[in-house]
């Protein structure tokens, strides 16, 4: 006999379910960092051995952070001239991506008033506390915000689809084929 419990079909499916949507905040994040990554090489434009050290030690996410390339590529794209860079959009990313790496994902509850019996009428309606997954974002401010975890991915993929074609076109003004 194993002294491991078998976790029940349905909370293995929310698992997996968790996994992949933290697997999708992490890929589509990890993606805008490297084209911010892409971006400061392209304008610092070192020699053969400089781009070398540059790519895996100066611009390594453990060595200079998301928000830190931010700053910087916001300063280059300024430098380049008028192109815009829409801000928020690449902070929120950023924010997302650490809440769901760093931060605990809560469940959550609220209260809600729901038909749980047939008909609806008033003997019939409960109030249910409404279940969901939370995640707790920090603001540059230092305040802090609860959202959904839905919620949070589909701002994750909106900033996700703002910025990518902004930094794609700073790429070809960069020099980018």
């Amino acid at each position: 006999m194993s002294d491991h419990k078998r976790v029940p079909q349905t909370k293995q499916a929310e698992i997996t379910r968790a996994l992949t949507i933290l697997g999708g905040v992490l890929e589509r994040s990890n993606r805008v960092e490297r084209m911010l990554a892409e971006v400061i090489r392209l304008h610092v434009r070192p020699h053969a051995d400089g781009d070398r050290f540059l790519r895996s030690h100066l611009l390594h996410n453990s060595v200079v952070s998301y928000n830190a390339k931010v700053k910087l590529v916001l300063a280059i794209a300024r430098a380049a001239g008028r192109h815009q860079l829409d801000r928020e959009a690449l902070y929120r990313i950023g924010t997302i991506r650490n809440a769901f790496a760093h931060g605990e994902v809560q469940t959550a509850t609220r209260k809600g008033v729901k038909a749980v019996l047939g008909t609806g009428a008033p003997a019939d309606v409960q109030h249910v506390p409404d279940s969901f997954l939370v995640v707790e974002t920090l603001k540059p401010d230092g305040s802090t915000e609860e959202m959904r975890r839905d919620e949070a991915v589909a701002k994750l993929n909106h900033a996700y689809s703002v910025v990518t074609p902004q930094l794609r076109d700073l790429l070809k003004k960069l020099g980018t084929p």
